[in-house]
């Protein structure tokens, strides 16, 4: 608990991405590709299995999804866009039907629901869509009932609930039991982790009119509890989950728009959260998306339960 003070052994930086450029990288040559209009969201992943990591972008007017495929020295070609519904959001990856493709899911924000695509192997997509709360805008994705396969969450912007979407064997997606879930006024962004060490995936989402957190527990029996849910700056939008203070648990850093500012959500280990002494951190103006990571090293991100390296 008390002040922030990352430990080496764990997350060690938090990137802001901001509505005001803030570049933090030279542009090389021809460093420029286009994509749709209004690109919202970017995911990173090896889709065309070549070995090289690839683009994604969310669209949000021209309602597709911009495929790019990089040659592995930063150039990127772009394939032909995917379509999908209305105002696409929040892009994430992940092998959805086990045949070791990275796939991707979209939130559509017109379109109520979300995006499935499906990697026919070569970095093209085949795509399906599943109906989910009113205005979606965040999107995680994770094994949240322990079979192995991954599902997903969306926060329901307008509907003030998040959808947890269980993944089934056939490849199809349906609510959990209880879902939707009632969270605060106007959810944004969502993380899913191991906050309280029972080894399954709970869920936390920004509340952007209430300045709080919602912190979902994972039970048992594949419902939901209440966690409570800890006080932000102003205006929360984006999250991210990570050991921060070297303790073995799951933390939270959340952006606050309105704030300027960065929380610093520190885990007792139970689910609890509380906000770290050293914080709220002073960020650029509109902070919008946070992400954790570590510098000029090997990138490394730890759970309690697990570790991707």
């Amino acid at each position: 608990m008390g002040g922030f003070a990352p430990a080496k052994a764990e997350c060690e930086w938090f990137v802001v991405t901001q509505k005001i450029s803030m570049p933090m990288f030279v542009n090389g040559t021809n460093s420029l590709f286009a994509t749709g209009t209004n690109p919202v969201s970017i995911a990173t992943a090896d889709l065309n299995g070549d070995g090289h990591l690839d683009l994604l972008t969310t669209n949000y007017i021209s309602d597709n999804v911009s495929v790019l495929f990089g040659n592995g020295h930063g150039g990127f070609t772009p394939q032909t866009p995917v379509p999908v519904t209305n105002g696409p959001r929040e892009v994430k990856v992940g092998d959805l039907d086990g045949d070791g493709d990275i796939d991707f899911l979209a939130t559509n924000y017109s379109g109520n629901n979300v995006t499935i695509a499906r990697n026919n192997g070569n970095g093209t997509f085949a795509t399906t869509s599943v109906a989910v709360g009113n205005v979606p805008r965040g999107l995680a994705v994770g094994d949240l009932n322990g079979d192995g396969r991954l599902d997903f969450v969306s926060a329901n912007y307008i509907a003030n609930t998040v959808s947890v979407m269980l993944n089934s064997p056939n490849g199809t997606f349906s609510n959990a039991t209880g879902s939707p879930i009632a969270v605060g006024t106007r959810p944004v962004a969502v993380a899913v982790a191991d906050f309280n060490g029972d080894h399954r995936l709970d869920i936390a989402v920004t509340n952007n009119s209430n300045n709080t957190v919602s912190i979902l527990l994972n039970n048992p029996n594949g419902t939901f509890t209440n966690g409570g849910t800890p006080a932000t700056g102003a205006g929360p939008r984006g999250i991210a989950a990570g050991d921060l203070d070297g303790d073995g648990d799951t933390d939270l850093v959340v952006d606050n728009f309105s704030a300027n500012s960065l929380s610093i959500l520190l885990n007792n280990g139970a689910g609890v959260f509380t906000a770290s002494a050293g914080g709220p951190l002073t960020t650029g103006n509109n902070p919008y998306a946070v992400t954790l990571g570590r510098p000029r090293r090997r990138w490394r991100y730890r759970y309690r339960d697990q570790q991707l390296r």
